[in-house]
């Protein structure tokens, strides 16, 4: 299996980035203190903040389109308690 590298320096990949957003890495500086990537020569900083921010966008639609068919109420006086 192939991944594609975003870090050449530190031999990070595209899943190991999205797997550090997952798990809370949510700005440039924390996928580079959880990966590694960007640390070595910093070439590569513009091209992982590039993946990281089309990976959140893409996270946010999907969760934003799940939310719409679930026909959630738009504000708390639509709620109504046991």
């Amino acid at each position: 299996m192939s991944e594609s590298l975003l870090c050449f320096c530190k031999c990070v990949s595209e899943e190991e980035t999205k797997q550090a957003i997952k798990n809370g890495a949510n700005d440039l500086n924390a996928i580079m203190a959880t990966t590694g990537a960007g640390t070595g020569c910093g070439r590569c900083r513009l091209r992982v903040k590039a993946f990281a921010d089309l990976y959140i966008q893409e996270k946010a639609a999907f969760v934003k389109k799940k939310e719409s068919k679930l026909n959630l109420p738009k504000d708390d006086q639509q709620l109504t308690l046991f």
